[in-house]
């Protein structure tokens, strides 16, 4: 498995993880067994998603940020900021998740995390990962395949193995009526005048005279 394809993988299970993390919490009612399965799907969320796969994520925008694509503003910027209010919004549930008497809040507040993060999983797969794989590069590819050599140990594998047993026994639902999901900058929430999207932000002057050149 190829860098770029293992980033696609891990957002096929994370994007089930939170569609059966949606339908665990509206059914918290129903026992402690559901509770626990909440509580592991969580710990996947920050050992799997924040403590690996948003590293590798990280791998590859420090090779964008060095081909002097800004992180000061525009995409890069935004994907670093949510990659934090992903973390804020875990250990937020965390807390809200021993006590049962925020059992409203932590609906509210899990709800919300997975929303946010299906949005963040279109963007990326639809923006970051193919505008990347276009520009990066063979030698900057191929460090990046290495790095996932080097990193890709059983303790995750372990982990994705406890997710998708969870998924198979609470079956995902795929959306929200709240959720904002679609492809491209137009679905994301800053791009409101804070985001000018992918074409606007980095695209080069040779990027755009091909694109003027195949039309």
């Amino acid at each position: 498995m190829t860098f770029f394809q293992s980033l696609t993988y891990d957002h096929e299970i994370l994007d089930n993880a939170a569609g059966t993390l949606v339908s665990l919490v509206k059914s918290m009612n129903n026992g402690a067994e559901v509770i626990n399965k909440i509580s592991q799907l969580i710990n996947f969320f920050q050992n799997y998603m924040i403590e690996y796969h948003i590293v590798k994520e990280e791998w590859l925008i420090n090779e964008l940020i060095g081909m002097q694509i800004p992180a000061d503003h525009g995409p890069l910027y935004y994907y670093n900021f949510e990659h934090k209010e992903h973390q804020k919004q875990i250990d937020n549930i965390k807390k809200h998740l021993v006590d049962e008497n925020k059992r409203e809040a932590l609906l509210s507040l899990t709800l919300k995390f997975c929303t946010d993060l299906w949005e963040h999983i279109d963007k990326e797969n639809s923006v970051l990962f193919p505008e990347s794989e276009k520009v990066i590069g063979a030698a900057k590819t191929s460090r990046l395949n290495k790095h996932l050599e080097e990193n890709n140990n059983m303790y995750d594998k372990v982990l994705k193995q406890i997710c998708i047993e969870i998924i198979q026994q609470y079956p995902p639902v795929i959306s929200l009526p709240e959720s904002i999901r679609g492809d491209g900058c137009t679905s994301c929430r800053f791009y409101d005048g804070r985001c000018n999207g992918i074409e606007l932000e980095w695209w080069s002057d040779y990027q755009w005279e091909d694109l003027f050149e195949r039309e």
